[in-house]
């Protein structure tokens, strides 16, 4: 079976995202498919976020450049998105013959999730951002901001993220202390390594993007632009 895992925490996404990626996923896909919601899960994690996070105020993604207590926007450590990972390891909830993707919730489904039953799981499947130059990935290296992939949408096996959550629970404080964002933390410990399969931008793209694709990814845009284009429509 084709299982769509998300997770939702705070209050910045109103339930009504939940039921917009339902409708929209029960529009287009013809296989078997079951959404799977988790809802404010927390864990010891949650200490290591606050204890490392060098901002002011609950952990979170600053953008943009500039300063916090003496340190840059891309340095504040804390990991603060780290609750998205929890659902690539909720094996007890997937069978070995699923396939099984996690989602961030501001995510447009415009067509058959059908594809994800279709390709080689050799390695879990990744967004991954064509359109970067490698001047940047340099860049990105020190700031730890820019990353070629985005882990918004993955595609992947029961077990296969298993060496990403044993990195977490064995280097805990090195991560939270390094890495602001779960991306760059994936990127840098698994991704450059070559542990991933990059999903192509007609499956999975920007929302920005004039290019067509089969997930329309809203990351990185206001919450006001997501309410209209999702909830709005």
């Amino acid at each position: 079976m084709l299982k769509i895992i998300v997770s939702k925490w705070g209050d910045m996404y109103s339930e009504e995202y939940i039921d917009r990626l339902r409708e929209s996923i029960e529009k287009h896909t013809t296989v078997p498919w079951k959404l799977l919601v988790v809802r404010d899960h927390d864990n010891y994690f949650n200490h290591l976020s606050r204890k490392h996070f060098r901002g002011t105020g609950t952990p979170q993604v600053v953008q943009g450049e500039g300063w916090v207590n003496g340190y840059h926007h891309f340095n504040l450590g804390g990991l603060p998105l780290y609750k998205k990972t929890f659902g690539w390891f909720a094996d007890d909830y997937f069978d070995d013959d699923d396939i099984i993707i996690s989602m961030d919730i501001d995510m447009i489904v415009t067509g058959d999730l059908d594809y994800f039953t279709i390709l080689d799981y050799e390695k879990p499947w990744v967004q991954y951002d064509y359109a970067m130059s490698k001047q940047e990935l340099i860049e990105g290296h020190w700031e730890q901001n820019i990353t070629p992939i985005n882990t918004s949408v993955l595609a992947f096996k029961k077990g296969q993220l298993d060496p990403i959550r044993k990195c977490m629970e064995k280097h805990a404080e090195e991560i939270f202390f390094t890495y602001r964002r779960v991306d760059a933390f994936v990127w840098y410990q698994f991704g450059v390594k070559g542990f991933f399969n990059y999903l192509p931008k007609s499956i999975v793209d920007w929302h920005y993007s004039e290019h067509p694709s089969l997930i329309r990814n809203l990351a990185g845009e206001k919450i006001n632009l997501k309410n209209g284009v999702i909830i709005d429509g």
